[in-house]
């Protein structure tokens, strides 16, 4: 959910989807989870699983795109500053610095 209360859902098939008024819109790429910070940023865990989790990807709102951030992960949370905490899988949690 977004801070606006704009509903994100992935399908079975890992579409991305997000509420409109018009009804459901399909949003660029595929994933496995979603997670959206209280100031808007929003993150997925890709779709192909490795040995060593999820590749973890954060939406360019200007650009509409999906672009890599560093690590990978097999659980995601984000913070109310929009910065992602993972859970590995070795399950051991991380967070993002810069």
């Amino acid at each position: 959910m977004a801070p606006d209360g704009t509903p994100w859902i992935i399908t079975e098939s890992k579409d991305i989807y997000r509420a409109t008024r018009s009804g459901w819109k399909r949003v660029i790429g595929k994933a496995t989870g979603i997670m959206i910070g209280a100031d808007g940023s929003i993150f997925v865990l890709g779709p192909v699983r490795t040995k060593t989790g999820y590749k973890i990807y954060k939406i360019e709102k200007s650009k509409k795109v999906w672009k890599a951030v560093q690590g990978r992960a097999m659980r995601l949370a984000v913070d109310f500053k929009g910065v992602p905490w993972v859970v590995s899988s070795t399950k051991m949690i991380f967070q993002q610095t810069t």
